[in-house]
């Protein structure tokens, strides 16, 4: 058994116990229980979760685990470790998400270089973000608004996004996602990648100029590293962007949509580059 899965195991005896004192009780009544968000304990449930050691210690106080209990939560900690370290020298950063893929099991589509240099604009993902949104509206003046966009623009991007089956239409004709998660092939020409990259900058730029500071988060850290444990930190990386995922973007109710972009570059010149 996984350490997800005793934990998953662990909740559910939580809540059943709480339901026979009170048949109405709510996942988010349990999360209030354990002051853990209700959003990470409904993907504990799901099986859509990752422990770490951080959150595995932190649900083993809010459910009062006996000895033995914790006993357990250690040793399957442990093998969990030991099997990420077997597996990370094998790992490349877009592996990651492949692993990830397989525990969430969502609908996955993974773009060629030529899709994604058609939609490699960043409204084109933030429609598609909007989509989850509770008010969301596929008028082009709304969205065009909500983005900041023209309408005109927002009217083709949702027009090309339903044309490439990224958007789909639901048995009430109301639009929603093709696909879960969206991926690119390792593959992507460096021209269309490089581009995309430029948005990001341009995007926190405006955000940082233009009046929403306080919304924003900016910060950064110079680290001194081996450069051979460059794909290690991308790594990190990648599972950072996941648990942001699985925490945040699963609320029932979402009203904004944000983006978090990540920059790792050198800021020293390699000895052997520069002799």
């Amino acid at each position: 058994m996984t350490l997800e899965n005793w934990m998953r195991e662990r909740l559910k005896q939580a809540l059943l116990e709480m339901r026979k004192q009170n048949p109405r009780t709510s996942i988010r009544s349990l999360a209030r229980k354990l002051d853990i968000p209700a959003g990470t304990v409904n993907l504990l449930l799901l099986g859509k979760r990752s422990v770490s050691a951080k959150l595995a210690e932190k649900l083993s106080q809010a459910l009062a685990l006996d000895p033995m209990e914790r006993k357990k939560v250690d040793t399957l900690l442990n093998e969990k470790k030991a099997a990420s370290s077997r597996t990370r020298k094998s790992e490349s950063p877009h592996s990651v998400n492949r692993v990830l893929e397989k525990v969430y099991r969502p609908s996955v589509l993974r773009l060629s270089g030529e899709q994604f240099a058609d939609i490699s604009e960043w409204y084109y993902f933030g429609i598609l973000s909007l989509l989850k949104t509770r008010d969301f509206s596929e008028d082009p003046r709304w969205i065009g608004k909500r983005l900041g966009i023209h309408s005109s623009i927002a009217q083709a991007a949702f027009g090309k996004l339903l044309e490439m089956g990224l958007i789909v239409r639901g048995p009430n004709g109301k639009p929603k996602r093709g696909y879960d998660v969206i991926r690119t092939i390792d593959q992507i020409p460096q021209k269309s990648i490089r581009k995309s990259h430029e948005e990001n900058i341009r995007l926190a730029k405006k955000a940082l100029n233009e009046g929403v500071f306080e919304q924003c988060d900016f910060t950064s850290i110079n680290l001194p590293v081996t450069f051979s444990r460059l794909n290690d930190i991308k790594l990190k990386i990648r599972r950072f962007q996941e648990e942001m995922i699985a925490e945040f973007a699963y609320d029932s109710q979402p009203d904004e949509v944000i983006r978090l972009a990540s920059f790792l570059f050198p800021v020293t010149v390699r000895e052997e580059a520069s002799s």
